[in-house]
């Protein structure tokens, strides 16, 4: 899920995705989604009203909060962990680089055709207690036409690793998030160390077939 300001958040709307809300008195707290993919953002309310708040309300608020509806009028829910397995073909991918010492690195691997993620397993050398990563999808080449480099959606943020072990394990969810073609997955170094550390990642993506 990725944190975005009204603006940026309604441009989403404005091209299909769902628009849900709560109000807490204070503020409204706002996610937009479409499968496999989340946007999340907040509007404080205040007297006299400001000029979000004045948009959702007048604008927005009456549409939202309904059910997410597919182009067909089939409503709209995220794939349950593979549970159709059928319809799923295994197509993982490694990808590698190198971090440097004692900075943030960006190691990208481009998404060429839509496919579905649930996990990856990190293999590291010359890595120290203090390194960590950050898994991101951004769009680098302004795909979706909000901008390049905009970073989608971030997982497993400042994810500590260990030193004692090359092989980091594997890290699985039970469900599957969409990544369309032009997309990028970014693995985002953190080397706290004096040596390069060596960065390879086995991705598990997969392709739906039906």
């Amino acid at each position: 899920m990725f944190y975005v300001d009204w603006d940026k958040l309604k441009d989403f709307v404005d091209n299909g995705f769902a628009l849900k809300y709560i109000d807490l008195g204070n503020k409204y707290e706002l996610v937009a989604l479409d499968i496999g993919f989340t946007l999340r953002g907040s509007i404080p309310k205040t007297t006299p009203a400001n000029s979000d708040q004045l948009d959702f309300e007048n604008n927005y608020k009456a549409n939202a909060n309904k059910v997410a509806l597919d182009a067909e009028g089939i409503p709209l829910q995220r794939l349950g962990a593979f549970c159709d397995s059928e319809k799923f073909r295994f197509r993982g991918k490694g990808m590698s680089g190198t971090g440097a010492a004692g900075t943030l690195t960006n190691i990208d691997y481009k998404v060429t055709e839509e496919r579905f993620i649930n996990g990856v397993r990190l293999i590291l050398a010359n890595h120290t207690i203090d390194d960590n990563v950050h898994f991101e999808i951004v769009d680098v080449d302004n795909v979706l036409g909000y901008g390049a480099g905009l970073v989608l959606d971030r997982f497993g943020d400042t994810w500590y690793v260990n030193p004692d072990m090359a092989c980091q394990g594997d890290i699985l969810i039970d469900y599957p998030a969409k990544i369309y073609a032009g997309l990028y997955i970014r693995v985002v170094y953190n080397s706290e160390g004096e040596t390069d550390v060596k960065v390879k990642a086995n991705l598990y993506l997969h392709k739906q077939t039906a």
